[in-house]
């Protein structure tokens, strides 16, 4: 789980996978036990270490199938309400496989030089993400990596450039925000990168503008300039885009990788040509067993040929995938996603505030930021602190609106829905 979570979050998220156990740092044991309804075991970290002192060793082999369960990752979607996104032992070893295979054929294709460092990669991601749990921690077994673990606290830029200096770091995993602040960063110039062989990442779209001056800035890097389009149903990448890259294809995110299939589909559920925009469809060992406990989520994106429809749109062309939209109203911030609805229906909760509606706003570093437009009640008195001050009380840092404004009524179709794409540009 998101450590970050409230109390009351976190209390969502377990009641939907009602685990036996919970291990957690002080910090959130004191948040579940401020939530009070949670009636899993919870031990801290220094319980459990103190317990496993004195345990009996398990000698008996477990047999685990390849199809089995190996992780649930929770995840939202477009209705705000939390789903736990089972993925399988193949889920995960494939996400290596693939990696691996496509990073053969491509190094085949181009020349790319065999290196002989010892690949270091800076656990930047955490493990409640696909980049932390599969592309750092379980993809080093695969590869042999060297993971270096930074302390604890928020990630920070100048910390990133002096680890890599000072541990020959030989690649970055990282989301567009954490890419803008290095190559931002006043000092990006005096650190030794010269270790530094790949940059790649997923969690967001990777602007070609990025691209291009991180390859200006770090030369060395530029021809392994590696980003993926995936989500957790599908444990990672399922696209990749990697130098050389074609002319007009620099805002795509890139061909499938090994193993993988992507369609674009109609209103209608059949494949249209290339060129033309519909939902995007892909199928690969990767795709998740389902939504723990959520058969009929379930059936809604995955059907009996083990097509997973993402709910995201976009086009082919001559293989490269393009991204139109992204489940619409989601916003990625900082490579987090952001749904509205989870954070609209904590505004309308307030006393003071009529109706509400969440949009993303365009961010030069973050890639969006979380404006909330409201309704206050007539008579009523309501500052963008004390908006703010409410949604914290139950909703994770990241989900609390930077930007909030107020108008007097929102625009509505004729059946009630909100016009958000009116609301994308403040007043």
């Amino acid at each position: 789980m998101n450590p970050t979570w409230t109390g009351s979050e976190l209390e969502i998220a377990t009641r939907l996978v009602e685990p036996s156990l919970l291990v957690v740092d002080d910090d959130v044991a004191g948040r579940l036990a401020g939530a009070g309804t949670i009636r899993t075991k919870v031990v801290t970290f220094d319980e459990l270490a103190a317990a496993a002192e004195v345990a009996s060793p398990v000698t008996e082999p477990v047999a685990v199938d390849e199809d089995d369960p190996f992780v649930i990752m929770y995840t939202s979607g477009t209705t705000g309400t939390p789903k736990g996104a089972t993925l399988s032992h193949r889920n995960a070893i494939q996400f290596s496989f693939a990696a691996a295979a496509t990073s053969a054929v491509h190094s085949i294709l181009h020349d790319v030089p065999r290196s002989d460092r010892t690949p270091t990669v800076i656990a930047a991601s955490p493990l409640f993400h696909m980049s932390g749990l599969l592309g750092q921690l379980t993809n080093a077994a695969v590869w042999g990596t060297t993971l270096v673990v930074a302390p604890p606290g928020r990630w920070d830029a100048g910390v990133h450039l002096e680890l890599s200096e000072r541990h020959d770091v030989t690649a970055w995993s990282i989301v567009p925000t954490q890419l803008w602040r290095l190559i931002d960063h006043p000092d990006l110039a005096s650190f030794d990168l010269s270790a530094l062989e790949m940059i790649g990442g997923g969690g967001a779209t990777f602007s070609p503008d990025l691209l291009r001056r991180t390859a200006e800035l770090l030369p060395g890097v530029a021809l392994a300039l590696r980003v993926g389009y995936g989500m957790t149903e599908t444990a990672g990448s399922v696209t990749l885009l990697q130098p050389p890259v074609p002319e007009g294809r620099l805002d795509s995110v890139g061909m499938p990788v090994a193993g993988s299939e992507v369609r674009i589909l109609g209103a209608d559920g059949q494949e249209v040509p290339d060129g033309e925009i519909g939902e995007i469809s892909v199928r690969t060992a990767q795709v998740f067993i389902g939504y723990w406990g959520d058969a009929a989520a379930t059936a809604a994106v995955l059907d009996e040929g083990r097509w997973y429809r993402t709910g995201d749109f976009g086009r082919l062309d001559d293989g490269y995938l393009t991204l139109e939209s992204r489940l619409r109203d989601m916003i990625i911030r900082g490579g987090e996603n952001v749904y509205p609805i989870e954070i609209e229906n904590r505004l309308v909760e307030h006393p003071d505030i009529d109706d509400a509606a969440v949009v993303g706003l365009d961010h030069p570093t973050l890639g969006q930021e979380v404006r909330a437009v409201i309704v206050v009640r007539d008579g009523a008195a309501l500052t963008a602190e004390d908006v703010r001050t409410w949604a914290a009380a139950t909703l994770a840092r990241h989900k609390v609106p930077a930007v909030v404004d107020q108008v007097e009524a929102l625009p509505r179709t004729e059946t009630g829905k909100v016009l958000k794409q009116l609301l994308t540009d403040p007043p």
